[in-house]
């Protein structure tokens, strides 16, 4: 139908998940995303950063002491990454070599080696987790009950890549 506003339509479902969902907030940020794709047409700003990102944004600002908008990409990229890594690690996957644990391991050292770009030298992400499990804990409980086993697999497989990285450093 040619009347119908679709843009409209999902900053309504937007405005209305954002307060009563998450999960459907999650949803209808992808739904803009195709639909404007599909329309060609601009997306409706930023909706993710308003809701979730700004709490472990602030938090990513505050433990690396750098500003956000001199750093916005990655302060975005960990911001994302934190919550990945929080999921996967509370779904039962680890860090490993081979499948799903190796993908595990290399969105944790893409999110070291932002950091490493705004300075931080020592395991950080760790410190993350108690944020994402604020903002997602209340409808996704594993993260709350899994939160230690989550920080201390993630501040081991931190651990191991900063070595790395400072033993590759030293050597360039």
């Amino acid at each position: 139908n040619d009347d119908f506003d679709w843009k409209e339509h999902l900053k309504y479902l937007n405005d209305l998940s954002v307060y009563y969902c998450p999960i459907l907030f999650f949803v209808i940020c992808c739904l803009n995303g195709i639909c404007c794709s599909m329309l060609k047409v601009e997306p409706m700003g930023k909706p993710l950063d308003i809701y979730i990102e700004k709490n472990i944004i602030n938090d990513i600002v505050n433990i690396t002491n750098k500003p956000y908008e001199e750093n916005e990409a990655s302060n975005n990229v960990i911001a994302d990454h934190i919550r990945a890594i929080s999921f996967m690690i509370s779904d039962g996957i680890i860090p490993s070599n081979e499948g799903r644990g190796y993908v595990l391991r290399r969105i944790i050292r893409r999110a070291l080696r932002h950091g490493y770009s705004l300075g931080m030298r020592e395991p950080f992400l760790y410190k993350l987790v108690q944020s994402v499990s604020n903002v997602m804990g209340n409808h996704y409980k594993e993260l709350i009950n899994n939160q230690s086993n989550i920080v201390s697999i993630l501040k081991g497989e931190e651990e191991g890549f900063m070595r790395t990285l400072d033993n590759g450093m030293h050597i360039l």
